[in-house]
């Protein structure tokens, strides 16, 4: 009989040790939730629109979801389709550049902004000892690297986040640990006569000084190890007081069984480590951003400068035909209206020129921004002609490099992995909290001194503590918020992966139709070119009007615009496509650009200039 009540009693013990099985505290969890869900749905919004949180998969997380350092795919042997040219570039129009027959004096024409009244100073009052600095494309990027802001902030990002990592290892360490107390004690009462009575004054008081030295240690499956030294020493301040003096050095130990136990323990340090990789990964992505953006900039720049040649060599034309114009009406070849529409034609280039201008050193002023570099410098930007190799998208396969070196998509990957073990650690959860806790300890005898230790003192104990799984509530929602945190770090690997994917696709049409472009705009500066020359010579015969020419000069302004926008922008796609594939390095062994990434060298190399540069701002 008392066999029979035992057996189900233990069975009863056991099953509370183990706790139920965790998908059913999963669907305690839907079960609660869907309830309180729809009682605010129908009360909020007067239905109950679907909303579920399923899980599809039963996850275990592999080994490699433990690892502290997750793998990155470096990109190694590949030579990065993209190099500067050692020689200067210096933007010129692709227009007529010999002046039309019949035209006098063509050579004693003013070309200079000053003989045709146009200011190059920027608007507003000049800012005083202004610091002249030239700078290229490599330059500029070096020049960023030493002293953009958001570049600096970013790196203080990764330091914070190396700091958390310290502290982690740091719990993992033998850890020391000294305090002193010093206390006071006093009480007043009646003293002990000889016959048993009491009765005068005992006051008594003491002076104690305690010190606790020790060294603990956390260990890595769980539980911690404790050393210390306790000595306690009372100095009695009256004759009612005794002196005393104890001593007690113990070893403590606590390691739980079940929860808690196991690699569970070490989460705090591998989720610290991972989180590390990745934030290296994101500065890494931000670096090659960071260059594209300040390449991007630096075309424009050039583009723009082009531009501003465009337009000056388009107001000499247009001033040419103003005076031909008038000199055939003179002659009786054309009509005044033909003089008065390119005078009219003329005033335009000249506003035009001006904005060009003015739109050039407002790019300018946002570029020193980027660079971090003072506002008030003058900065001048030379033009660099860059050898653009276009990736063969027949033979190489773009999608599966990004696939492969892309590191945002390599972090969301890892992140599966730790959602993964998230759900494992939330089930060891779910297990009772059963410790195995230790004592043993030696010390001094009463009335000896704390430094006479023995053996008589030694003494220890072990115990086994069982914290029941009796309320779980808070354990159970654990475990159900880790399962939706997988299905939505299984969701965002996906989301990432398809955006790759769609990047690289739109970016490889965009090399494709930029190429095109090229070529196009190309043969339109020509065909514009021969459009004016022959606008030209029609006027000089009488048979057209300066209609014609005006329209054809608009037209090669338009067509050298689109050449130069068209180059500029095949460069920057070449730069987004090979950041998008994961494939752009920027390491010192990447050729000019990856060396004027290099912080380091960059301001060992070039720290003279930059420390002059500052030094005169100083001075000012």
């Amino acid at each position: 009989m008392k066999h029979g009540r035992l057996i189900p009693s233990l069975a009863l013990v056991c099953g509370a040790m183990v706790g139920c099985a965790p998908s059913w505290y999963q669907r305690d969890a839907d079960r609660q939730v869907a309830q309180i869900v729809e009682d605010r749905k129908e009360g909020t919004l007067g239905y109950k629109p679907q909303s579920e949180a399923a899980v599809k998969t039963s996850p275990t997380p592999t080994t490699q979801a433990y690892e502290k350092i997750p793998l990155t795919v470096i990109v190694t042997d590949l030579v990065t389709p993209l190099e500067m040219l050692k020689i200067a570039w210096i933007p010129e129009p692709l227009g007529p550049k010999e002046p039309p027959t019949g035209i006098e004096n063509y050579d004693l024409l003013p070309v200079s902004y000053a003989t045709f009244g146009i200011s190059m100073d920027p608007l507003g009052p000049p800012a005083p000892g202004v610091i002249d600095i030239n700078l290229d494309l490599i330059s500029s990027v070096e020049y960023a690297v030493a002293h953009a802001r958001d570049y600096q902030d970013r790196m203080e990002e990764l330091y914070l986040a190396t700091l958390d990592v310290t502290l982690q290892r740091h719990l993992f360490d033998p850890t020391p640990f000294a305090n002193t107390t010093v206390g006071y004690s006093g009480n007043q009462g009646l003293a002990k006569n000889p016959d048993g009575s009491r009765g005068g004054n005992a006051y008594q008081s003491a002076l104690s000084v305690i010190n606790t030295v020790g060294v603990k240690q956390q260990l890595p499956y769980g539980g911690t190890i404790a050393a210390q030294q306790l000595v306690s020493v009372t100095d009695a301040l009256s004759q009612n007081s005794q002196d005393g003096q104890s001593a007690v050095t113990a070893l403590t130990a606590s390691i739980p069984l079940l929860k808690g136990a196991g690699l569970v323990n070490l989460e705090p340090l591998i989720s610290s480590e991972r989180q590390l990789v990745y934030v290296v990964r994101g500065f890494e992505t931000y670096r090659r951003q960071f260059a594209v953006n300040i390449a991007s900039q630096f075309f424009s720049l050039v583009a723009q400068q082009q531009s501003i040649k465009n337009r000056r060599q388009n107001y000499v034309n247009l001033r040419l035909l103003t005076e031909r114009s008038a000199a055939l009406y003179a002659a009786g070849r054309l009509s005044y209206i033909d003089v008065q529409r390119a005078q009219q034609n003329l005033l335009s280039s000249e506003s035009s020129l001006i904005d060009s201008v003015n739109g050039y050193q407002a790019s300018v002023d946002n570029f020193k921004i980027s660079l971090g570099m003072p506002i008030e410098a003058d900065l001048d930007i030379i033009g660099v002609e860059m050898q653009v190799t276009p990736p063969d998208s027949g033979n190489v396969d773009s999608i599966g490099l990004a696939m492969k070196y892309r590191l945002d998509l390599q972090t969301a990957r890892d992140q599966v992995d730790d959602a993964r073990r998230g759900v494992s650690n939330s089930k060891n959860g779910l297990l009772p909290s059963v410790t195995l806790r230790g004592f043993s300890g030696v010390g001094n005898l009463s009335g000896d001194r704390f430094t006479q230790y023995s053996e008589d003192s030694l003494n220890y104990t072990a115990a086994v503590s069982i914290d029941w799984p009796v309320d779980q509530l808070s354990d159970r929602n654990n475990y159900r918020k880790s399962l939706i945190f997988l299905e939505q770090s299984q969701r965002q690997y996906t989301r990432v992966r398809d955006q790759a994917i769609a990047d690289v696709r739109q970016r490889t049409r965009q090399i494709r139709s930029a190429q095109v472009t090229l070529e196009i705009q190309k043969r339109n500066v020509e065909l514009n070119r021969r459009r004016l020359d022959l606008a030209n010579d029609l006027l000089l015969q009488g048979k057209k009007g300066t209609q014609d020419v005006v329209d054809a000069q608009s037209a090669l302004l338009s067509a050298q615009d689109g050449f130069a926008n068209a180059r500029t922008n095949l460069q920057i796609q070449v730069l987004q496509y090979l950041r998008d594939t994961g494939t752009l390095r920027v390491d010192p062994r990447a050729g000019a650009l990856g060396r004027a990434m290099d912080r380091a060298a960059v301001i060992v190399k070039d720290g003279r200039m930059f420390d002059d540069i500052e030094r005169q701002m100083e001075k000012r």
